[in-house]
């Protein structure tokens, strides 16, 4: 976790970025983080720099981090995943449901690992299929609040 304040400096540098998306044809923007990515997309949604965040298998996300949440969030883990472990998904959505006003969506896959949304095995129909769930709920969650 030496990483963090440099993923937190990523989501602060990342500012003109999103302006300028804003200021082009898109007047919406969302994020996707997968592990690493998951954490800069926890930091952005602590911003008002865009409108939705999905994250799957995140590294390095606190429950604490969802107090500071500003946006709607899709937390997609695995039931294998000892980075991100079903009870870390667990505490990560009580503390969202604390909060009322911010909309949540969390799903545990079951038997998979860390990795499973984009680093899965293509010759195992299992795996492609959990591959593919994920990714419909990630472009579903974007359709629903990226208006």
């Amino acid at each position: 976790m030496d990483n963090l304040p440099l993923m937190v400096k990523a989501a602060q540098d990342a500012k003109p970025i999103f302006e300028a998306l804003k200021r082009g044809q898109n007047s919406v923007v969302g994020v996707a983080g997968y592990c690493w990515g998951g954490k800069f997309a926890v930091e952005v949604a602590k911003t008002n720099e865009v409108e939705a965040v999905v994250i799957s298998h995140p590294y390095a996300v606190t429950a604490d981090d969802m107090k500071e949440v500003k946006n709607p969030i899709e937390i997609l883990g695995g039931q294998n995943d000892t980075v991100t472990p079903p009870t870390l998904v667990y505490r990560i959505v009580h503390t969202l449901r604390q909060r009322n006003e911010i909309p949540y969506y969390a799903k545990i896959f079951p038997r998979v690992a860390h990795g499973f949304a984009c680093r899965y095995n293509a010759t195992d129909p299992f795996a492609v299929k959990t591959g593919e769930e994920a990714l419909a709920l990630m472009l579903d969650w974007f359709h629903k609040y990226l208006k």
